[in-house]
C-alpha cells in the first residue's frame, strides 16, 4: 500500500486533457484558458496625455518661453489628426486626450494660470512630461500569457482592452456521482429515524460543481451487488470521470469492491496508507477514471479535495493543479498511534507575519463538524508517532482561505 503523495501521483498520470470550446470573451469567466491569446489592438492606441492640464511643443518651454497662446480643448476620445501644435501655442487637454502633432509636453494643470487666452507656466517640466506612449499598455500582436489559468474578471478587463473577442477554454468535464448503503437516505425524506442522509454525494456535487463541471448526482444503490453491477456496465460514456460513494472497503456489504473485478474495473490505486481515507481506491472502468471514495464523510471529503480535484484541474490543463499547502507552527497538542500519512484538521490562522494551525477536538473520520469548523489538513508524517508537541511545524493543506487572515 502506497502513501498518499505517490498515490496521487499514480492517479494524476491518468489525467488526460480534455479538449476545447470556442466562446465569447463576454461568457469566459471562471473557465479555464486553453491557450494563449494575441492582443488586437494597441493600449492606448495613441499617445494621450496623462493628467488634466495643456499640451505644449517641448522645444519652446526648454528654450525659455513660459506664456502660450491657447488654440483650443481636446478631450478624451477627441480627433486630433487636423490639429498641429504652432510656435508658442497649446492646447488644453483632459486626463485621456490624445497628443495632437507637435506636442511632446503636458503641463499639469496645477502649474499653470489660464488667463484672456493665454496660460503662463510656474513649474518644473521634462520631455514627453505626462504623456502615455501608444502601446504602454500592451501592443497588436502580443501575447497575452492566460493557457491553463482561470479567467478571472481581472483577466477578462485585459482580453476585452485588447479587443479579443472569443477565446478558447477547456470543454467542461462531465462528471458523474453515486452514493452507496442500504443506511442511506435523501435529504428530502421526510422522516429520517435512524437512517443516514447521503451527505458525501451531494458535498462532492457541490465541491466539484465549483470547479466549473457539469455534475450529475445519480442517486443511492442500496447493498445489491447485482443492481450495483448491472448500472456500472452501462455507464454512459457521456462521462469524463466516475465516481462512487462508500461501498469499497473489505466487508460483506461493500459493493463497489465486490462488483469490481466482474463488471471489469481495472485498479491503479487499492487503498492508500493515510487517514482518513485509507480505503480509497482509483481504477479505469470502460476507459472512464473511477474514483472510489470512502464512506465516512470526513474521508470523503478529503479525498474528493486531495484526489479528485487535483485531477480535475490537470484534465482542464490547469498551470497549478496540486492543492496548496504551508507550513505552519502547531498551537497544542496532537498525538498519532501509526505510521500512515495522517490529515488532521486545523484552523489555520496568519498571526503576527506566520501561519499557526490550531487541532480541532474530534479527528474521527466521521465526525462533520471538523471539517466544517476546520480550515486546513494538517500533514503528519508516517514516520511521526506518538505524541507531537506544541511549536512543530508542519504542512497545511488550506481548504478555506477566505477564513485564514
Amino acid at each position: 500500500m502506497k502513501g498518499p503523495i505517490e498515490s496521487q501521483e499514480i492517479v494524476l498520470s491518468f489525467a488526460s486533457p480534455v479538449g476545447y470550446e470556442i466562446v465569447s470573451v463576454l461568457e469566459s469567466v471562471g473557465r479555464i484558458a486553453y491557450e494563449n491569446v494575441v492582443s488586437n489592438r494597441n493600449l492606448p492606441p495613441n499617445n494621450n496625455s496623462a493628467m488634466d492640464g495643456y499640451v505644449i511643443r517641448w522645444p519652446d518651454f526648454e528654450s525659455g518661453v513660459r506664456v502660450f497662446e491657447m488654440k483650443g480643448v481636446i478631450k478624451a476620445g477627441d480627433d486630433v489628426s487636423k490639429i498641429k501644435i504652432g510656435k508658442n501655442e497649446c492646447y488644453k487637454i483632459m486626463t485621456g486626450g490624445f497628443i495632437p502633432e507637435g506636442g511632446d509636453a503636458v503641463a499639469e494643470i496645477e502649474i499653470c494660470n489660464e488667463d484672456n487666452g493665454y496660460v503662463t507656466i510656474d513649474g518644473k517640466m521634462k520631455y514627453f512630461n505626462h504623456i502615455r506612449n501608444a502601446g504602454e499598455d500592451i501592443k497588436i500582436g502580443d501575447t497575452i500569457d492566460i493557457k491553463g489559468r482561470e479567467i478571472t474578471p481581472f483577466i477578462l478587463a485585459r482580453l476585452i482592452s485588447a479587443g479579443v473577442t472569443f477565446v478558447k477554454v477547456a470543454r467542461r468535464i462531465r462528471v458523474g456521482v453515486i452514493s452507496t448503503g442500504g443506511e442511506l437516505i435523501y435529504p428530502s425524506d421526510s422522516s429520517f429515524g435512524d437512517k443516514t442522509v447521503d451527505s458525501n454525494g451531494f458535498f462532492a456535487r457541490s465541491f466539484l460543481k465549483k470547479l466549473g463541471v457539469e455534475i450529475e448526482y445519480l442517486g443511492i444503490f442500496r447493498d445489491d451487488d447485482d443492481d450495483l453491477a448491472e448500472f456500472l456496465k452501462n455507464i454512459d460514456d457521456k462521462y469524463d470521470i466516475f465516481l462512487s460513494s462508500a461501498g469499497i472497503s473489505s466487508g460483506d456489504y461493500d459493493v463497489v469492491g465486490n462488483v469490481a473485478e466482474e463488471i471489469g474495473v481495472e485498479w491503479k490505486i487499492r487503498g492508500v496508507k493515510q487517514k482518513p481515507g485509507k480505503p480509497f481506491s482509483f481504477g479505469i472502468l470502460k476507459g472512464i477514471p473511477f474514483f472510489a471514495l470512502p464512506g465516512n464523510p470526513v474521508s470523503s471529503a478529503f479525498c474528493v479535495f486531495f484526489y479528485v480535484e487535483p485531477f480535475i484541474k490537470k484534465m482542464f490543463g490547469c498551470s497549478d493543479f496540486l492543492p496548496k499547502f504551508v507550513e505552519a507552527e502547531l498551537k497544542g497538542k496532537m498525538k498519532k498511534g501509526n505510521n500512515r500519512v495522517h490529515f488532521n484538521r486545523v484552523v489555520l490562522k496568519y498571526v503576527e507575519g506566520k501561519f499557526v494551525a490550531y487541532p480541532f477536538g474530534a479527528q474521527d473520520s466521521h465526525i462533520i463538524g471538523s471539517i466544517m469548523e476546520s480550515n486546513g489538513f494538517c500533514m503528519l508524517p508516517s514516520d511521526l508517532i506518538g505524541e507531537i508537541g506544541e511549536g512543530v511545524k508542519l504542512k497545511v493543506f488550506p481548504y478555506e482561505y477566505r477564513s485564514i487572515f
